[in-house]
């Protein structure tokens, strides 16, 4: 595992080698051919093996509709972040 300050460096060499007519415009291959690290996919996304299934067929209606007996929608606070 490397440290944070090595990902920081492979970063700034990165950048800087950007300004290179040869640069190597992609982190991941720039890391394997100058940090030697071996660069494999440890994630695969593929599609979903059925059919999207829209809840609302008709776009022409509205998306949230307040309940007849309430004349307003009310949300429920989940999480609030001031940090943002």
């Amino acid at each position: 595992m490397q440290s944070a300050t090595w990902w920081r460096e492979q970063a700034n060499a990165f950048l800087a080698q950007l300004a290179n007519a040869q640069a190597q415009r992609y982190f991941p291959q720039f890391v394997e051919a100058t940090g030697g690290l071996v660069v494999a996919p440890q994630l695969r996304i593929k599609p979903a093996g059925q059919p999207t299934t829209y809840h609302w067929q008709d776009w022409q209606n509205p998306l949230f509709v307040p309940h007849p007996n309430d004349g307003a929608l009310r949300w429920d606070l989940v999480q609030w972040r001031d940090d943002l």
